[in-house]
C-alpha cells in the first residue's frame, strides 16, 4: 500500500491503480473480509478513482471503506473514510 500512496502523491495515478490492486488482492489472500489491509485498500482505491476524475467510484470505494470501519468498531479508519457519527449518549433524567 507505500508504493500505491506513494504514486498517488507523486500524481501517477496509473501506477498508484495498479499498487493498490496488487496490494487489494494481497489483503484478500490474507485475511477476511474487512480486516484493516481491506478498509485501507478500499479507501486508497477510492482516492485513486479520485485522482483520474472517476468521482462515481470513488465515492462508492470510501463508502465501502466507511462502512466496513463503523462495522469493525474502527472509529479513526471511518472517520478517514467519510465521516464519523457521535458516539451514544445516555439521557437519564435525574
Amino acid at each position: 500500500m507505500a508504493a500505491a500512496r506513494y504514486y498517488l502523491a507523486a500524481g501517477d495515478s496509473s501506477s498508484a491503480l495498479d499498487a493498490v490492486k496488487r496490494g487489494l488482492t494481497a489483503a484478500q489472500e490474507a485475511g477476511a473480509p474487512g480486516a484493516a489491509p481491506m478498509r485501507e485498500a478500499s479507501l486508497l482505491l477510492g482516492a485513486t478513482m479520485l485522482a483520474d476524475g472517476r468521482l462515481g467510484e470513488a465515492v462508492e470505494y470510501a463508502g465501502l471503506a466507511e462502512r466496513e470501519a463503523q462495522e469493525a468498531g474502527d472509529r479513526l479508519g471511518a472517520l478517514r473514510a467519510g465521516r464519523c457519527s457521535p458516539p451514544a449518549t445516555s439521557s437519564r433524567a435525574g
